[in-house]
C-alpha cells in the first residue's frame, strides 16, 4: 500500500508542475507568420493601407492596426506596376515603377528618402538617364545613362 500512496501523492505535484511551467507556451512554429509582403490592385491598397506624415515623411501604416508597415508591396493600377520595400513604414531599397509603354524607373531609397541612383529605362532596356541622390538631396542632374 505503501507504494500506491506514493504514487497517488505524485500525481496531484506532477500535474501542478505540468500547469505552473507548460500551460500557455507555444512553440516557434505555433506564433503566426509576420506580415511582411502584400500584392493586389490600387483600391486593395488603399483598403489595408494608409500613408501618415511622421515630420516630414510618409509613412506606410496598416489600416485598422496603425502600425508601420515592414515588408514589400506589389500593386497594379491603371498607370502601371510598382514595387516596394519598407522597414518600419518607410521607404527602404529597392522601388520599381514600370508603365503601361513598358519603361521603368528603378530608385533606391534609405530611411524613406533617395539615396543613391535613380535610373530611367525606355521599353527596349536601354538607360535614359541616370540621377543620384544622398539622403534625399540631388547631387547631379540628368546622366546619358553611360556607366562612369
Amino acid at each position: 500500500m505503501r507504494t500506491s500512496r506514493s504514487k497517488a501523492s505524485f500525481f496531484p505535484t506532477g500535474f501542478v508542475f505540468c500547469l505552473l511551467f507548460a500551460c500557455g507556451v507555444e512553440s516557434p512554429q505555433d506564433e503566426p507568420e509576420a506580415f511582411n509582403h502584400w500584392e493586389g490592385n490600387q483600391s486593395g491598397f488603399e483598403e489595408g493601407f494608409v500613408f501618415r506624415k511622421d515630420g516630414n515623411q510618409s509613412v506606410l501604416r496598416v489600416k485598422g492596426a496603425g502600425v508601420p508597415f515592414s515588408g514589400r508591396v506589389e500593386r497594379n493600377s491603371t498607370r502601371g506596376i510598382t514595387s516596394q520595400r519598407f522597414s518600419d513604414g518607410k521607404l527602404e531599397g529597392k522601388s520599381i515603377k514600370k508603365s503601361p509603354d513598358g519603361s521603368w524607373v528603378e530608385a533606391h531609397y534609405r530611411n524613406g528618402r533617395l539615396h543613391g541612383k535613380m535610373t530611367f529605362h525606355s521599353p527596349d532596356g536601354t538607360v535614359r538617364s541616370v540621377l543620384r541622390y544622398e539622403e534625399g538631396r540631388l547631387l547631379t542632374g540628368p546622366e546619358d545613362g553611360k556607366e562612369d
